[in-house]
């Protein structure tokens, strides 16, 4: 399988997210893989709107896995970034929409359900077989995923 380059320097870095005891700084992570600090942020800023890791601010902050390293499969990275580059309107490549078993478009009738930096624009979803075409398939990725905007809970 060939990767792109950002795909596997987030690869990477969620290799080492999944070691790490406590956040760990994006000058950190590039200082460790030899590249540079902003494009390693843009790839580490790419993942965090995957729904695979998230930042922290303040002296003690940086990158970490959303969830257990164990619950992350290469199904979500490579999915993701098939998804990623539909959403951009980017070229994807003959063989890796192949490799999609279900797409959907999601769009949402409120704007304001969707998330700030989404509203009034498509969300895709997708599953996403393995390059040897086995599928692993964790439906509460796609739930867990999704840009939904926090309830308004004024009338609460």
């Amino acid at each position: 399988m060939k990767l792109s380059q950002g795909v596997e320097w987030g690869l990477h870095c969620c290799v080492v997210l999944g070691q790490a005891i406590a956040p760990v700084p994006t000058a950190r992570l590039a200082e460790f893989h030899g590249v540079s600090q902003t494009y390693l942020a843009k790839h580490l800023q790419a993942l965090a709107r995957a729904g695979l890791v998230r930042s922290t601010q303040g002296q003690v902050g940086g990158y970490e896995l959303v969830r257990p390293a164990a619950d992350i499969t290469l199904l979500d990275v490579d999915a993701t970034a098939i998804l990623n580059a539909l959403y951009r309107g980017e070229e994807v490549p003959a063989g890796d929409l192949e490799r999609l078993v279900l797409l959907f478009r999601l769009g949402f009738r409120d704007p304001a359900e969707a998330l700030p930096e989404l509203a009034g624009r498509p969300v895709y979803l997708g599953l996403a077989c393995r390059p040897d075409r086995s599928l692993r398939m964790k439906p509460q990725n796609l739930l867990s995923n999704l840009p939904l905007a926090a309830p308004d809970r004024a009338g609460e």
